[in-house]
């Protein structure tokens, strides 16, 4: 049994490290005020805010990786294209290092983290992001005219598909270890939980019909076409096809399914646009506060996928002849982002009910130590602190990224204007840009729009020119 000098010594040192974690409670990522900027299509402020953040956000390293991913996107959605490809660059390399380390990380190591808090954890991504990134920043180097460097990291993304599937399990089997460090079932919770957790918040992701094909689960659909459009620049037909034949499969478009029957020459003076729309999901905080004896609370948390709203439907180019080619659905981030969610929720709530499990225990030692009565009235006011401090559930998020990408692709028309009209979700043009595109084997023209009120088109390869964005004429 402790004697009271025992006592008071596990007392100070319970005082002492829940104050520390009190501290480590505060988030260290808030991504907000530029989310706001962005929204609004002011993306110079945005990128202004990431890249000079307040003082805390860049003095903390484990969320230095969506820092980079976040400023990269920003900075290809303004066209600064070099730049961007060299901070996806960066963010790239920050994956593969982090993920070469997590293989050292040990049980107890990973422990402590989630006592102090989920959101002290080191920002890992995962692979379905890892693909759509290096897909990215393959864009980025085309349009900087880094061909090399784009097929090199269409092939990375291609291999890191193969990889998605083993990679979750891989982590849910490290949730379930630290589980066993503490002697809890992961099955046994995640049954008695997940109905009241896991809950309902998937289906938004799954409404659009074009994206209804499991394979959408673990692939991606517009990394597997980039990947194809990398080929087809470089003359590589036969690496174009296969790729082409796997996307297909994956979200039938007509647009690659006249490249594939040969009703469009792919290098015939053809003209590709890409079309990126809306943005990608969000997580926001669920929570729950439980009573715990000696007039106690404990407050457990979790995070739920919440959709952006849909302002635009989709692009429709006009030539001066009057074809119209609309873009056609290619691939949903929306439902990468949700799919892997639910594959990562199984580990989230494990770290979540054994961090709640442990903080409990540490609250109810300090109730039966032989400190004195003031002591353990102070310090049980301090773990209710603490455990409300350290309760906050992980919300990071790749923000900027968009929630749809369609595609459309057709034959240069001969006098090379074409009129670009984003159609709302009502079925009615918001803005028009106007693009004169010159002759050339290949020309890709990349379109960022966050809602109506941006529409950036970018000639990004081949014979295209600056474009001009108007906005409609009032209706009389």
């Amino acid at each position: 049994m402790l004697g009271i000098g025992s006592s008071a010594r596990l007392c100070t040192l319970l005082g002492a490290t829940m104050t520390l974690c009190v501290i480590a409670g505060c988030r260290t990522y808030d991504i907000e005020p530029a989310v706001d900027y962005y929204r609004a299509g002011n993306l110079a402020a945005a990128l202004a805010d990431v890249q000079d953040p307040p003082f805390t956000r860049g003095h903390y390293a484990h969320d230095q990786l969506l820092w980079l991913l976040e400023e990269g996107k920003l900075l290809q959605d303004l066209g600064r294209f070099e730049e961007s490809a060299d901070k996806l660059a960066a963010a790239m390399e920050k994956f593969r290092y982090i993920e070469e380390q997590q293989a050292s990380v040990s049980v107890s190591e990973e422990l402590r983290v989630v006592l102090q808090g989920l959101i002290w954890m080191e920002y890992r991504a995962n692979f379905a992001l890892g693909v759509h990134a290096n897909t990215m920043l393959a864009l980025s180097d085309l349009a900087a005219g880094r061909p090399d460097n784009a097929r090199a990291s269409t092939v990375e993304a291609y291999n890191w598909q193969l990889e998605i599937e083993a990679r979750r399990q891989k982590e849910l089997d490290r949730a379930s270890e630290v589980g066993k460090q503490k002697k809890l079932d992961q099955a046994e919770l995640i049954s008695q939980n997940q109905s009241t957790l896991a809950a309902r918040y998937l289906d938004d992701a799954f409404m659009n019909s074009a994206y209804l094909s499991p394979k959408h689960d673990y692939l991606n659909p517009f990394a597997i076409f980039v990947s194809a459009l990398m080929k087809i620049i470089n003359n590589d037909m036969n690496g174009a096809e296969t790729d082409l034949r796997l996307a297909e499969e994956v979200v039938p478009n007509p647009y690659m399914a006249q490249l594939r029957d040969g009703s469009l020459d792919p290098r015939g003076d053809t003209v590709y646009v890409l079309l990126e729309r809306g943005m990608a999901p969000r997580r926001v905080e669920e929570s729950i506060v439980l009573p715990t004896p000696h007039l106690g609370i404990t407050r457990v948390s979790w995070p739920r996928l919440q959709f952006a709203p849909r302002e635009v439907s989709h692009v429709e180019v006009a030539t001066s002849a009057g074809e119209v080619f609309p873009t056609k659905p290619l691939a949903s981030f929306d439902r990468i982002v949700a799919t892997q969610f639910r594959h990562d929720l199984p580990g989230i709530l494990t770290r979540t009910i054994i961090a709640t499990a442990v903080r409990e225990g540490a609250s109810q030692a300090v109730q039966h130590s032989k400190a004195d009565e003031n002591v353990k009235a102070g310090l049980n006011i301090l773990a209710q602190i603490w455990k409300a401090a350290t309760s906050a559930t992980d919300l990071r998020t790749w923000r900027f990224a968009g929630s749809e990408y369609q595609l459309a692709a057709f034959p240069r028309p001969a006098d090379g204007q074409l009129d670009f009209n984003l159609m709302s979700t009502f079925g009615q043009p918001a803005r028009t840009v106007q693009l004169q595109v010159g002759p050339s084997a290949v020309t890709v023209v990349y379109i960022r729009s966050i809602g109506t009120k941006t529409f950036n088109v970018s000639a990004i390869h081949g014979g295209a020119h600056a474009a001009e964005d108007t906005a409609p004429e009032p209706t009389p």
